[in-house]
């Protein structure tokens, strides 16, 4: 991860968005965020890399790394225009700072490289206001073509498990343009959206009409609804589970040898499964602890470990190899 340098004012004029910045396509809760910004003042510095001077006014330049909705926001102070949003008698309060106080800004500098450096954006973005999926999906993507990387090395980069990277980069492969704006509108959850991945863009279409017509009719279509959709299409292709193969799977032949040696282990010993939201608590607290910048590599090692077994014990992997 890149080191910080030091904490300095930088000219707002000074700052420009470098190649290495993860922009999102869509900012939002900007009037939000800058009548905040107007109350409070700037309590999270902007995140810069320092470059050289200007060829044409030989002023030194600052490359935003993280930041974008509050350097947006800044923006927004900057005008003598700007006012904070009404209130609910419809009158717009006097803001707080004048503009020129925001002429320069709070910034913490980074020395790090290229890709160190897209990493800290695409981490400050999903710890933060999150990305849309698609955009979360399509910058996660980005990273791994531009760096080479797998999907378990961004997962571990990332603090999040490989099957969410999985989930997230299946978003982009054929999901009709209706699919993408029903998402990013709302109309559908993630989940619902991965679920119709499978169908063909005239059943997506269809799937995206009845569960719109729903909605309107005070309705839900589950996903799981979805779901059974997706898998009767794959039943017509042939693709799908035949009913032998998910009886088997119902029930496994297990290692007899290895059964034995956990029996031999745990003998006299009584296993209580504990409540499922107690796993996914503990499942979060490891996540957590993965997003910590600080956290040892080999503590990083074990932690992920520990993930992918509470992983496996909920069902979101199929095994910890």
């Amino acid at each position: 991860m890149p080191k910080e340098i030091s904490r300095v004012l930088v000219p707002y004029e000074d700052i420009m968005i470098g190649e290495d910045f993860n922009g999102r396509k869509l900012m939002k809760n900007i009037e939000e965020l800058a009548a905040s910004l107007d109350e409070n003042g700037l309590i999270q510095p902007l995140v810069l890399r320092e470059g050289g001077p200007s060829k044409t006014d030989g002023r030194r330049k600052f490359f935003l790394i993280a930041g974008e909705r509050r350097y947006q926001a800044i923006g927004r102070l900057r005008s003598p225009h700007w006012a904070p949003p009404a209130g609910a008698d419809g009158k717009r309060p006097l803001r707080k700072r004048a503009p020129a106080s925001w002429t320069q800004v709070e910034a913490k500098l980074v020395k790090g490289n290229t890709q160190e450096n897209s990493i800290l954006n695409l981490i400050e973005n999903l710890q933060r206001e999150g990305l849309d999926p698609l955009e979360e999906a399509q910058a996660m993507k980005d990273y791994m073509e531009k760096y080479k990387a797998t999907q378990a090395q961004l997962a571990r980069k990332v603090g999040k498990s490989e099957p969410y990277v999985s989930q997230r980069l299946t978003l982009l492969k054929g999901t009709t343009p209706e699919v993408k704006e029903a998402l990013d509108k709302g109309v559908i959850s993630t989940t619902h959206a991965r679920e119709m991945v499978a169908l063909p863009p005239t059943r997506q279409k269809s799937m995206l009409q009845d569960i719109e017509e729903a909605q309107r009719n005070g309705k839900k279509v589950s996903v799981a609804e979805v779901k059974q959709e997706a898998d009767r299409h794959k039943a017509e292709l042939g693709i799908g589970p035949t009913r032998e193969s998910r009886t088997a799977r119902e029930v496994p032949e297990y290692d007899e040898e290895k059964v034995a040696l956990a029996r031999r282990v745990y003998q006299g010993k009584s296993f209580d499964v504990r409540p499922k939201a107690a796993l996914v608590e503990q499942l979060g607290a490891l996540l957590q602890r993965l997003q910590r910048p600080q956290l040892a590599e080999a503590s990083r090692v074990k932690t992920k470990a520990q993930v992918d077994t509470l992983e496996w014990f909920l069902g979101v992997r199929d095994t910890l190899s």
